[in-house]
């Protein structure tokens, strides 16, 4: 096959070195901590997306330094090859990071320290939807014609210091990523030594579990086990994301898988561990990028109140009148800016839902009012917040 020079590194990086019975007891104690276990189970997941039709997702370890976030990573990687050859970091271009997918394919492309992209969260939220599309963008070849189309059906996994999402990244961003906070190792001794292992035993797991695979003539058995666990999980947590429901039931299935195959041992706690894992994320409120502005702003207006009356600084962000906050349009679409939120799309889905007052005319539905102030016809955006303080009313004893 040819292949180029800087490629050659990541076929070479597929080989195995040390036995699968070394690396499996080196990584069973491991196993015992839930997030550990489930970034190693995802990077088993991977190569079953295709075959069960699922699409691509982020799993992605966040929290203090030094808790063993690349380490357990190295492990994930291990599973299929040498680590330190197929890790790479944010410290990169879309471009190479679409290349690195392409060229893995089917097989889990890990990504490291998502604090060295910064304050750059377009490029995050860019490159989750580019990663989760599955192919390579349509480009000219310097000697005329077009690149050849490079595709992929992978779960990618990160860490960093930081969540990969914000506040303001849209919720399409939020579906695709399975945010763990918390340490994978119980401490930094644990982490040190898992370095150690993966430099000594790796390439092993993952082949035995693609053998596993291509001895399954059809896989409707499969299929009806994961939509079992899926079903499981939404009865017990209804407030979460389906997209995350879907992606913690796959990675479910794969550790009842491993746990048979590869560890040899019951596959019992298998969906504790999934439990636990959906029991830490975000419920679909929480991820919906609407309500994430509308609880911003709540708390602005709140903060800011003193700019709404007579005694406001310039410039004066607009009037209150019986808890109804009446907004400046340009003031309340530069603080939004400021915070990354599409004031456009966000005005639209508060509007959609009643939580700011609405206007119409001839032609379509207007995002806000108009009022009269100082004898001056003014368009304001209003929020009734006499509901939100109604709530906040608590019996003095």
């Amino acid at each position: 096959m040819d292949i180029d020079r800087n490629s050659r590194r990541w076929v070479d990086a597929y080989s195995p070195e040390g036995t699968l019975e070394q690396w499996v007891e080196s990584m069973r104690p491991y196993r015992e901590n839930v997030i550990f276990r489930f970034i190693l189970a995802s990077s088993f997941a991977a190569p079953l997306l295709e075959p069960l039709n699922h699409r691509i997702f982020f799993v992605h370890n966040w929290g203090d330094s030094r808790s063993g976030k690349t380490a357990a990573l190295k492990a994930a990687l291990s599973v299929w090859g040498d680590p330190e050859e197929l890790i790479t970091s944010f410290n990169a271009t879309k471009v190479g990071l679409e290349r690195m997918a392409g060229f893995f394919n089917d097989l889990p492309l890990g990504i490291d320290e998502r604090q060295v992209a910064g304050s750059k969260q377009d490029f995050i939220d860019q490159l989750v939807y580019m990663l989760a599309t599955g192919s390579s963008k349509l480009r000219g070849a310097k000697t005329g014609g077009l690149q050849s189309m490079k595709s992929w059906r992978t779960i990618v996994l990160t860490t960093g210091e930081e969540p990969l999402t914000t506040m303001s990244s849209q919720t399409g961003v939020a579906t695709r990523a399975i945010e763990i906070c918390g340490a994978p190792f119980e401490n930094e001794n644990e982490a040190r030594k898992m370095h150690e292992i993966t430099s000594q035993y790796y390439g092993t797991a993952g082949p035995t579990f693609i053998e596993k695979l291509l001895q399954i003539s059809d896989y409707e058995k499969m299929q009806a086990r994961l939509k079992e666990i899926q079903d499981k999980f939404t009865v017990q947590f209804p407030d979460k994301l389906g997209s995350h429901i879907s992606a913690v039931a796959i990675v479910t299935l794969a550790d009842e898988l491993i746990s048979e195959w590869i560890f040899e041992e019951s596959s019992e706690n298998s969906l504790d561990m999934g439990m636990e894992i959906l029991d830490m994320l975000e419920s679909s409120q929480e991820a919906d990028v609407v309500d994430k502005a509308y609880e911003f702003i709540k708390s602005w207006l709140l903060a800011n109140s003193v700019q709404f009356t007579d005694d406001a600084r310039p410039p004066r962000y607009g009037y209150i009148e019986n808890d109804t906050y009446y907004v400046f349009p340009h003031i309340l679409e530069d603080e939004l800016k400021k915070h990354d939120f599409s004031y456009r799309k966000i005005m639209r889905g508060l509007g959609e839902r009643g939580l700011i007052g609405v206007s119409e005319n001839k032609r379509e539905k207007q995002y806000s009012v108009i009022k009269k102030i100082n004898g001056k016809t003014t368009r304001f955006i209003s929020f009734d917040l006499s509901k939100l303080n109604n709530e906040e009313e608590t019996p003095p004893f």
